[in-house]
């Protein structure tokens, strides 16, 4: 059975992930997704996150993320597509880290690992003068913090950078894999 590739994107709010996620499926003819979906659940997540962080917020978050899954991102990868998702695992570490990082590893132990990650950083003040965010600036930058702490094998990019210059990074970058 052929099997695809998973690209995710990553990144604090305002960083540029999503435009550039967006960049590279279009130039990869890639299926693109987000998390949390747009699925009744991903829907009630993005409502819950903004009236509480909790911990058992994770394990809805986790619930969309399985769904998430096995109808859109197994489905994809099996039939031999490049499927490129805004948000994974790496965001539920980094948002939740200093709560829950134990329960939020073990909610998602069980979910396919991406073939790359691309981690956008770039400074809390910057983003937020990009995007509104539902966060404070000290709490974005923590949860940038912790992004650069639990990021593994992420390619790392800077999002100060001009965005045409970080879609030629990324573009190259991709080839490789």
């Amino acid at each position: 059975m052929k099997k695809g590739l998973f690209i995710v994107f990553e990144g604090i709010d305002g960083s540029g992930k999503s435009t550039q996620a967006r960049l590279l499926a279009k130039k990869l003819n890639a299926v693109l997704t987000k998390e949390p979906t747009d699925s009744p659940l991903g829907r009630f997540v993005r409502k819950l996150i903004e009236m509480e962080r909790s911990s058992w917020v994770q394990s809805v978050f986790a619930n969309d993320r399985a769904e998430h899954v096995r109808k859109v991102i197994l489905p994809a990868l099996k039939k031999g597509k490049t499927l490129i998702c805004d948000r994974y695992i790496l965001s539920s570490m980094a948002y939740a880290h200093s709560r829950d990082a134990k329960m939020v590893k073990a909610l998602n132990a069980g979910f396919p690992k991406p073939d790359v990650t691309f981690l956008l950083d770039l400074p809390a003040a910057i983003a937020l003068k990009r995007k509104k965010s539902l966060f404070e600036k000290s709490e974005l930058e923590r949860i940038r913090r912790n992004y650069l702490k639990l990021k593994g094998n992420a390619i790392v990019i800077d999002g100060k950078m001009p965005a045409n210059k970080v879609a030629r990074i990324i573009f190259n970058s991709a080839k490789k894999v």
